[in-house]
């Protein structure tokens, strides 16, 4: 059977079949530790689950409004105000089915044939797909030589007539690198000056370790919603993955044109998800604080147990949950890509990472530490194992 041109295009997402893979395995009864997972094990707050099942048992079960529910954009609102000191209209926030469909919604929007989307690499493995979907062309630029930091005058020189779109992820998967305030305002003040936009991916917002300074987008330039799209949503700070409810703030201009999108595709996020996704915000504040502690404590340990292996390097975390550990100098004749080494760590030691050449960095692997501090342990032993025996 042909398919579409576009959907030969795409790539596998090789962190859903890595995990599939590990997931596998373990129902095989193999002792898998599964390193390559992008959600945190914690359970969704029980104040949250207990919520959407009254949210049922009232007949909350019916399509929404394509945009969503009033009361949660409300609440959404409420969040960045308290936060980052940030004055927005319910016109500026579409409800989405995960920050995914929040990412798509925003690029198929502004994006199409001859346009340019600036991606930093190491990046989120979604979004150069969604580029491509977009009949966008993804651009490029690296940042492992400048401490996974992108530098203010390299945005400028990639900039041309054709760039429609930044995306910038702080704290960014992979690294856990989090942007300083007064990059961000240079950046944001780039973008307002050349009349381009930025699609601020700020998933990990609450995760930031350390006493990191984080700040938005959104309250760094004086017309916040000219040129700045803010991609969120609840799956990573309140464990509701599986939940799929996202949420992008923008002008309404730029709003009004993606819930006209949205309508012709998934028509509204799930009614469930929007009334437990309220709880959320409103009743299960503490649970950040709770995450956020568990998360740091393993983070310590994953770079504390890292730190012992010779030969490997890592920016230092400092938001989200994942390490980016360059291995390649374990690279040999038989194992030379991060592929090779992700599928030789699962194969043979049981432990499961991402390649990280799903993230534009064949140099590297990503791994979770979004486990129990048992496993996060037993898997670096692993890979440390893994890794000599590969030079024997």
């Amino acid at each position: 059977m042909e398919f579409s041109k576009m959907v030969r295009y795409l790539s596998d997402s090789l962190t859903l079949k890595i995990n599939s893979k590990a997931k596998l395995l373990q129902a095989e009864g193999k002792n898998v530790i599964n390193l390559s997972a992008g959600e945190p094990d914690l359970d969704t707050p029980a104040i949250v689950k207990a919520k959407a099942k009254e949210a049922i048992d009232k007949g909350y079960t019916k399509y929404t409004s394509v945009s969503g529910i009033t009361p949660l954009k409300k609440a959404i609102i409420t969040r960045y105000r308290k936060k980052y000191g940030v004055e927005l209209s319910v016109d500026s926030v579409l409800i989405t089915s995960g920050t995914k469909q929040a990412v798509h919604n925003i690029v198929e929007t502004l994006c199409g044939p001859g346009d340019e989307v600036i991606i930093l690499v190491p990046y989120w493995l979604s979004y150069p797909e969604i580029v491509k979907i977009s009949l966008s062309k993804p651009v490029f630029i690296d940042t492992s030589k400048t401490e996974y930091i992108l530098k203010p005058k390299d945005l400028e020189e990639a900039i041309t007539k054709k760039t429609k779109l930044l995306i910038l992820n702080s704290p960014c998967n992979p690294t856990g690198v989090v942007y300083p305030t007064a990059i961000l305002k240079e950046i944001a003040s780039i973008i307002k000056k050349r009349n381009i936009h930025c699609i601020s991916d700020e998933i990990y917002d609450e995760l930031i370790y350390d006493k990191k300074e984080g700040n938005s987008m959104l309250s760094l330039i004086n017309s916040p919603l000219d040129n700045i799209i803010i991609a969120n949503g609840v799956s990573k700070t309140f464990s509701m993955t599986g939940w799929r409810l996202g949420y992008a703030i923008a002008s309404q201009a730029i709003i009004k044109s993606a819930t006209k999108l949205q309508a012709h595709t998934t028509s509204c996020a799930s009614s469930i998800s929007q009334y437990a996704a309220l709880s959320a915000f409103e009743d299960a504040e503490s649970f950040i604080n709770e995450i956020r502690n568990v998360l740091d404590k393993r983070r310590k340990l994953a770079i504390k147990l890292l730190s012992t292996i010779d030969d490997i390097s890592f920016p230092e975390p400092e938001g989200a949950f994942y390490m980016f550990i360059d291995i390649s100098k374990f690279y040999t004749s038989r194992i030379s890509t991060s592929i090779e080494m992700a599928e030789y760590l699962l194969d043979k030691c049981n432990v499961a990472t991402v390649p990280g050449a799903a993230f534009g960095d064949d140099r590297h692997l990503r791994l979770s530490y979004a486990l129990s501090l048992e496993k996060i342990e037993e898997g670096i032993r692993r890979i440390r194992n893994g890794l000599l025996d590969v030079r024997r």
